[in-house]
């Protein structure tokens, strides 16, 4: 519940392009702000989808989400 809650919030944190010099953000984010969203929602989606009824589906679920985070990241992340 808390990853979904997380990543619902993304979108609305990054909405307003801040110049705060300690961010990791890059520019990108707001130059490519509906990849950026795709991004985020597909973290959202993944988390959503979590299968927590088996360890191995923990592992997988968890697995899949660390790749969406991955790829925003490496795009938009310092």
């Amino acid at each position: 519940g808390n990853i979904i809650a997380a990543a619902k919030q993304i979108p609305t944190v990054f909405k307003v392009h801040h110049t705060d010099p300690a961010s990791d953000a890059l520019p990108a984010i707001w130059t490519n702000w509906d990849d950026f969203v795709n991004k985020a929602n597909a973290a959202r989606m993944g988390a959503e989808l979590l299968d927590t009824s088996t360890q191995d589906g923990i592992q997988m679920s968890l697995g899949q989400i660390a790749k969406t985070c991955k790829a925003c990241h490496t795009t938009y992340r310092k």
